[in-house]
């Protein structure tokens, strides 16, 4: 297993439909839709969640 967390520090996060909202605006925000794509493809799990003023981003790829 290959195993990942990614930690950022960050404001309050919005969330809708299980991902954060970006904010860049219109047409951001797209890179988690393609990491969760990605660990799917390879029958993995991305789990992502906020704790306070940070933004958490844990990915596990079965190998």
């Amino acid at each position: 297993m290959i195993a990942a967390s990614i930690e950022n520090n960050c404001g309050e996060v919005k969330w809708k439909n299980g991902f954060p909202v970006s904010a860049k605006g219109k047409g951001g925000g797209i890179g988690l839709l393609n990491v969760q794509s990605s660990v799917k493809k390879y029958d993995g799990n991305l789990i992502l969640k906020s704790d306070g003023n940070k933004f958490i981003a844990e990915l596990f790829l079965n190998s």
